[in-house]
């Protein structure tokens, strides 16, 4: 465990047997006082001046990101107030309010923003959270996707509860708990197995870039049921991985786009009844990209493990700097994300920064 400053308090170290239900794996840093909360997954700590990451007058207050969460924006400039932003916020708030908080930490401790990301405790007597020594916390991180205010976000390799927080807003959104109020919640059945195939696909210029996803299974489909890995550089294990969000009818197109998209891109799909944007790292034209469903792979572009010679897969039809739209004839995904790929085998190439087929498969 990364100590962020010397002298701190640690608190646990292994998972031991516990009749609570969740056992810290790592060790707690702290405790540190709230400065203010930023949004519904970001906050600010009081920490000693000059420690890394830490601004104001006298460097003294700290940004921490949540891991594992992604709340509506209330704080990202240029952009309008997303729905629900200002309620998370103010959940956080009152979550934390007057509380001194615990941090622990994975394996990547601060993001490309200097925020310190960090799993978040305080301290409960009847908290679900036990460490090594038998003291008992409530974790911020997994309150927050209870609440139905979050998405769920795994960013590799900070991935030690992923698995909690995607169980967590599969059951908010089920409860209809917060931004879920009036959805339809689908059952198990509604996951598939195949039908769910990645339709289009933008490696543009800078951050123009999207990936569709067409729904041919002949039923609602649960996204939440899905995520989309991106392997970077020839790597086996994903550098990314982002859960969907909503429900997708038959016949419909999905799509993710990234949130620092250019103007254009962002017009095209801004709009769209079915769409979901994410930040930070994605895919390059010689990236491996896989739609994962409940029991495996559904679809890939590229081959999870191996870096493409010239920066791209393809020859006469390639993934770099293109927009690539799968042929009209094909109805299902390639889930050998393993084997040798060949884009010209079942997409149709275009110029690059094209996005009028969009969400129109």
């Amino acid at each position: 465990m990364l100590a962020l400053l010397a002298g701190l308090a640690l608190v646990g170290c292994r998972p031991h047997a516990t009749a609570a239900a969740y056992e810290v794996q790592g060790s707690l840093e702290g405790p540190y006082r709230v400065d203010r909360v930023v949004d519904g997954d970001t906050l600010r700590l009081v920490v000693p001046a000059g420690t890394r990451g830490a601004t104001g007058a006298n460097r003294t207050s700290l940004p921490v990101r949540l891991i594992g969460v992604d709340t509506p924006e209330t704080k990202k400039p240029g952009e309008a107030v997303q729905p629900y932003g200002p309620e998370a916020a103010a959940y956080l708030t009152e979550l934390l309010a007057g509380r001194e908080v615990y941090l622990e930490l994975d394996l990547t401790p601060y993001d490309r923003y200097e925020r310190l990301l960090a799993y978040v405790y305080y301290p409960d007597a009847g908290g679900e959270w036990v460490t090594e020594d038998g003291r008992r916390y409530a974790q911020v991180n997994l309150a927050v996707a209870q609440s139905g205010l979050a998405q769920s976000m795994t960013i590799q390799p900070n991935s030690r509860y992923s698995g909690l927080y995607v169980a967590a807003v599969r059951a908010a959104r089920a409860a209809e708990r917060g931004m879920w109020a009036g959805a339809t919640a689908t059952g198990p059945g509604d996951c598939p197995t195949s039908g769910v195939f990645f339709s289009e696909y933008v490696e543009g210029s800078g951050n123009n870039k999207a990936l569709e996803v067409h729904n041919a299974t002949g039923a609602t489909v649960d996204l939440a049921c899905l995520r989309v890995e991106m392997y970077f550089n020839g790597a086996a294990t994903p550098g990314f991985s982002v859960v969907l969000v909503g429900e997708l009818p038959p016949g419909a197109a999905f799509v993710l786009w990234h949130e620092g998209a250019g103007a254009d891109l962002r017009a095209a799909v801004e709009s769209l009844p079915f769409s979901q944007r994410s930040g930070f790292g994605w895919f390059n034209g010689d990236d491996a990209v896989v739609l994962v469903g409940p029991d495996g792979a559904l679809d890939r572009i590229g081959t999870v493990g191996v870096e493409p010679a010239g920066g791209h897969w393809g020859r006469e039809v390639r993934t770099k700097d293109r927009t690539l739209r799968r042929a009209a004839g094909v109805t299902t995904g390639d889930p050998e994300a393993y084997s040798p790929f060949d884009p010209a085998a079942e997409w149709v190439e275009y110029p690059r920064d094209t996005f009028d087929g969009l969400g129109l498969r």
